[in-house]
């Protein structure tokens, strides 16, 4: 063992409440499982999953895709999700061939994965991925960069919010009261025009 090691369980054994001396393992285990409650464990912040729909966020009113809008809109909803513990981006095909074979490179804090091929696909393997995370890390937020209804459904697990960009051509009913509206005073933020 480390001298630093041993210096560090020594000070964990000093902070630690001092229980009596009874016979068995499992007794002293009980009494301190008693003596401990959730409001005397360490406080850490709660992650956050993001979950990005790549053809909602870049795909027009009019179906299509200018790439020019498509990389604002898809930098404009990186920079409003942060760093999030996880994320993970999914993208058609022909979306990723319109908006370039580098597009994976320019977000690199998203994990990226192919769309699988069916109706409201990418919507499933998101929803999906978000509830085998859930499984791990309880209680986590998930950031939606998505307008699809379907998202709607996550709210009754754990908490959401809804991240988009301006100008995004529309955000399910359900939805709406977990968008993330940005305030115009500080330039340097987005505001929500929907």
């Amino acid at each position: 063992m480390t001298h630093k090691k041993a210096m560090t369980n020594k000070k964990a054994a000093q902070a630690a409440p001092a229980l009596p001396r009874q016979s068995g393992a499992g007794t002293q285990r009980a009494q301190q499982a008693q003596q401990v409650s959730p409001a005397d464990l360490p406080r850490t912040p709660r992650a956050t999953i993001a979950l990005i729909d790549v053809d909602n966020i870049v795909i027009g009113r009019d179906g299509r895709i200018d790439a020019v809008r498509a990389h604002a809109a898809l930098a404009e909803v990186y920079v409003q999700l942060g760093r999030a513990e996880l994320s993970l981006a999914v993208v058609s095909e022909s979306t990723r061939v319109a908006l370039g074979s580098d597009v994976c490179f320019q977000y690199t804090g998203w994990t990226w994965r192919a769309a699988e091929i069916g109706k409201d696909a990418a919507d499933h393997q998101l929803c999906d991925f978000a509830l085998t995370v859930l499984e791990q890390r309880m209680g986590a937020r998930i950031a939606i960069a998505s307008g699809d209804h379907i998202f709607a459904a996550l709210a009754d697990v754990t908490d959401i919010e809804v991240v988009v960009p301006r100008g995004h051509h529309g955000v399910a009913r359900a939805l709406r009261p977990y968008l993330r509206v940005r305030r115009p005073a500080d330039r340097r933020q987005f505001e929500l025009a929907t």
